[in-house]
């Protein structure tokens, strides 16, 4: 078996695998089908062979899977759920029932990872999901009904299988082990078909987990794509990141620090800087120094440990924390909200009050990312306008941060200052039939693509605005999306040969990132939701601008026949809108998402309609 070593890659070599796995559209296009159990033969075979063939491609899916399943205040082996449920059903065969094969396989991977400390690899695992699965062992019942099952898995063998050795890969992952020497030399099979099975919930030895980043650098090689934090020293190098521990305590780092996790509810700090948020799951929860412990008692708090001195400054946002001798833990004092300490060589000692700006706040994270990395974009010469969304001293105008465009800024009329994705990013909220804001896009293009990032609070209207024409002459734009949360687009008077929806509508109460591309030389016209495209249309051939003119986010002014017509308005919020004067290729779409996304945990799947969609109609 070729062995390989996670230690053996250079932290450099590894982000550039990483890098490389995250901007491939093909791999991320495979995960998400299999994920949602659309995956034709073709597919099927794609991502059976990328995963056999590359090792980065088998570790970047059990962490995608991870990341889809998200981290609540709690970790489970439901974090595994959505690999696990896809062995309940093959092609034919009758439902599992919750309370035989999937329990017990999994019940028996967890002992076989708990009780043995020396597994060296995913293979224990993978062998005690394997005898459950091939009838090599006792049943989980015995009789006729465990006959039956026993004669269902042979029969279907071919597929759980290797589904259960992947599972136990993965598994493996959580629980410390050297998952990807496993993997390569047996081959892993993806059912085409998904069904549900129930998983026994049992408490992960995770002990922590990455919650988000901004320009986050560790020392050795420690990657900001592990997310799985165990006990053990960490030293933050650059940038902050957020960590959620599995007691529901959330920590955020600000470099440089050093860190060591012993559990759940206990870590040392030995230099740096943190802010503790604390839930009454994780009351006790404790950052220790060299001669102070810090215990909360359900609040938040920074604390901050001098590199040079080893003095600790701790601030009290909410509610309370003991102050505790680190030898005997003795209570020494108890600080409450609004109050702070500073100890040197386990002493109390004066001094100014803390800068609070030194604890950034979780919700900071992810907008110190996107602020890194906005002059990228504004680089680019095809980026015609750009609306970050920052309030002005004038609070009626929207800025446009591409100075030489001829794309003018907008100007407000109604819609409300709000908060944004983040803590202190700005946003503009739209719940007046009259708000809008307007801006012109002069001049006649080729392509056109328009980005927004919004969040629907209502879709109570016939057709509802992101960013239209004011009129419907020809070659105006229309980007909006009709009371299902369905977008659409187009150009006027450029028709169809094909539109159809394929992909899920924009959901209400959460942040999305909507595109619009539209390409004459290309003759498409699409619409992208978090990354994936959910209209799509064939324009037909002809002579036809893309002539904007004057627009209006989240509103259209009604004309001619359209008069009397109920408000296009939007519902919601916006905080980000880009135009690009060509098309956006897929990857680049997905780049902008991973860019903006609100947090590491922020999902990009969207439900699906409950109810068969209806059909396109032309405007």
């Amino acid at each position: 078996m070729k062995e390989r070593s996670d230690s053996a890659r250079s932290p450099s070599q590894s982000n550039r695998n990483t890098q490389s796995l995250r901007n491939d559209q093909e791999l991320a296009d495979l995960f998400s089908l299999a994920i949602d159990g659309a995956m034709d033969q073709d597919t099927f075979a794609k991502l059976q062979d990328r995963l056999q063939s590359d090792p980065e491609a088998r570790k970047h899916y059990i962490r995608h899977r991870l990341l889809e399943a998200g981290m609540a205040r709690e970790l489970s082996v439901d974090a595994i759920g959505g690999m696990v449920d896809q062995i309940g059903f093959a092609p034919g065969a009758k439902a599992v029932e919750q309370d035989d094969l999937m329990q017990s396989a999994c019940s028996r991977a967890v002992s076989a990872a708990a009780d043995s400390a020396e597994i060296a690899s995913s293979q224990a695992v993978a062998d005690s999901l394997v005898g459950v699965a091939t009838g090599q062992g006792n049943p989980c019942q015995e009789g006729p009904r465990g006959t039956q099952w026993i004669s269902w898995i042979g029969q279907h063998a071919a597929v759980i299988v290797p589904w259960v050795l992947l599972v136990g890969g993965c598994l493996a992952v959580m629980f410390g082990l050297q998952a990807h020497s496993s993997f390569d030399d047996f081959k892993v099979v993806l059912p085409s078909q998904v069904g549900v099975a129930s998983v026994e919930h049992s408490v992960s030895q995770v002990t922590a987990m990455l919650v988000d980043e901004a320009g986050a650098k560790f020392a050795g090689d420690r990657s900001t794509d592990d997310v799985v934090f165990n006990p053990g020293d960490y030293e933050l190098l650059e940038g902050t990141v957020h960590l959620r521990f599995a007691s529901g305590a959330d920590l955020v780092l600000q470099a440089p620090a050093k860190l060591r996790i012993d559990d759940k509810l206990h870590t040392r700090l030995a230099f740096g800087a943190v802010r503790a948020i604390v839930p009454p799951s994780a009351i006790g929860f404790t950052v220790a120094t060299t001669d102070v412990n810090f215990e909360d008692v359900g609040t938040e708090f920074g604390l901050s440990v001098s590199k040079k001195t080893g003095e600790s400054t701790m601030q009290v946002f909410d509610g309370q924390v003991n102050v505790r001798e680190s030898k005997s833990n003795d209570l020494m004092k108890s600080v409450h909200e609004g109050g702070w300490v500073r100890y040197a060589d386990g002493k109390s000692k004066q001094g100014d009050e803390p800068d609070a700006s030194q604890f950034p706040s979780p919700g900071e994270i992810g907008f110190l990312r996107w602020k890194s990395i906005q002059q990228q974009h504004v680089d680019d010469p095809s980026l015609i306008g750009w609306f970050p969304f920052t309030k002005q001293a004038d609070q009626q105008t929207l800025v446009n941060a591409v100075a030489s465009s001829p794309v003018t800024s907008g100007r407000i009329s109604g819609p409300r200052w709000v908060s944004g994705r983040w803590d202190g990013k700005d946003a503009l909220l739209f719940d007046r039939d009259t708000d809008f804001v307007e801006f012109e896009i002069p001049g006649k293009y080729q392509e056109l693509t328009i980005a927004v990032w919004m969040q629907v609070d209502r879709l109570d209207r016939e057709m509802i605005s992101i960013c239209n024409s004011n009129e419907g002459d020809d070659g105006d734009l229309h980007f909006q999306m009709n009371r299902y949360g369905l977008p659409r687009g187009g150009i006027m008077a450029a028709p169809r040969e094909s539109f159809e929806w394929v992909g899920n509508p924009v959901p209400v109460g959460k942040w999305v990132h909507v595109v619009s591309v539209t390409s004459l030389t290309q003759r498409r016209s699409d619409i992208y939701i978090n990354g994936k495209r959910v209209m799509k249309s064939e324009l037909a051939e002809g002579d036809y601008p893309i002539e904007p003119g004057v627009c209006r986010l989240g509103n259209w002014l009604s004309f001619g026949q359209y008069l009397g017509r109920p408000a296009r308005v939007l519902n919601g919020r916006m905080d980000e809108v880009a135009i690009w004067s060509r098309a956006l290729k897929d990857d680049e779409i997905s780049k902008l998402v991973d860019e903006g996304r609100p947090s590491l945990v922020w999902s990009s799947e969207n439900p699906a309609l409950e109810h068969p969609l209806p059909s396109p109609k032309p405007y």
